[in-house]
């Protein structure tokens, strides 16, 4: 597919459409990121959508999120504030989404670093 169509695809994918974009997205992730594990359970991801298998780690520290929202900021907020209870140990979190964000993150991304 043109990437001019492909981004244009993604411009279009709305909050109804939140599912086929996390599959993407995983398949998209996949090669990167070989040891993408897909959290998606009955019981609820507990915040996470996504994580890297680490065999030599107890628990992983990279978790990945997949979101179509438009309010990206407040999503990686709600996100950051449910893994420090359900994943004490994080250390990334890969925010994967169709929005521009570009240097809009840059502060928010730097007062993480500060905590870490």
């Amino acid at each position: 597919m043109a990437s001019e169509r492909f981004k244009l695809a993604l411009e279009q994918v709305g909050p109804d459409n939140w599912r086929d974009f996390e599959i993407l997205a995983a398949e998209f992730l996949a090669v990167d990121y070989p040891s993408l594990r897909t959290m998606a359970a009955s019981a609820g991801d507990k915040g996470r959508d996504g994580e890297l298998f680490m065999p030599s780690e107890a628990s992983s520290s990279v978790a990945i999120q997949y979101s179509v929202t438009e309010n990206w900021k407040d999503k990686i907020l709600r996100t950051l504030k449910r893994l420090e209870q359900t994943m004490p140990n994080l250390k990334t979190l890969v925010y994967v989404t169709n929005q521009r964000i570009g240097p809009s993150a840059d502060e928010l991304k730097r007062k993480f670093r500060i905590m870490a």
